[in-house]
């Protein structure tokens, strides 16, 4: 296999399956089981109700590999409303101390600003003080499609997630997690596929389905 630069050069690869390897997603790490036991004392003790096994797991997986310093992607976790996800990552990231907002507070945060300093507020300048090493968007698709700002309108949450990408995760710098209800379909309808495709790679994908633990 030839490299240059640090780029696969695919004109020298004839082997596919050499290939499908190379491109394949990294598969999910496992975390030591002293890890995983802290993970699940800590959600028993905040009183989580562990309902939906796949949305537990992962949400376990996560904070396990994070008390190991192990997590190199963020998350993006959806499904069904109701069935704990916001809770769920919110407990995390009170544990870990992982900057938290919502979609719709960074849209509306870009439509009452006071000059043009929308880089600041894609940065998390205006709610954390510094880029947030770790940021938590909850509800990804609960925001207005476009946002508008001395006359200029926007698709806030995709800019953020697209500088989140470029400024963040590209250099290693910073993850983000981010809890949604919204369809594969309905991410590319609202964002854009070039968005889904960052999404794809900066984030592991959780999809988890069940009844509403709010009745």
């Amino acid at each position: 296999m030839s490299m240059q630069n640090g780029f696969i050069n695919l004109s020298t690869m004839t082997d596919l399956e050499q290939l499908k390897t190379l491109c394949a997603p990294p598969a999910t790490a496992t975390p030591r089981p002293e890890s995983v036991d802290a993970i699940r004392r800590l959600f028993r003790e905040t009183g989580y109700r562990p309902e939906v096994a796949k949305l537990y797991h992962a949400l376990v997986n996560y904070g396990a590999l994070e008390l190991e310093n192990r997590n190199s992607r963020g998350l993006f976790v959806k499904g069904d409303c109701g069935i704990g996800k916001t809770l769920g990552v919110r407990i995390l990231a009170a544990r870990f101390g992982w900057a938290f907002t919502t979609a719709v507070d960074y849209a509306g945060a870009y439509a009452e600003q006071r000059g043009p300093v929308f880089d600041d507020l894609a940065d998390g300048l205006n709610f954390f003080g510094e880029p947030p090493r770790v940021l938590v968007i909850d509800d990804l698709g609960a925001e207005p499609p476009t946002v508008r700002h001395y006359g200029d309108e926007r698709n806030v949450l995709a800019y953020v997630l697209e500088r989140r990408y470029r400024i963040g995760f590209q250099r290693q710098q910073s993850r983000t997690i981010v809890t949604s209800n919204l369809t594969d379909a309905e991410i590319v309808r609202r964002y854009g596929s070039r968005i889904s495709d960052r999404m794809n790679e900066m984030m592991q994908f959780v999809c988890a389905s069940g009844p509403s633990l709010r009745k």
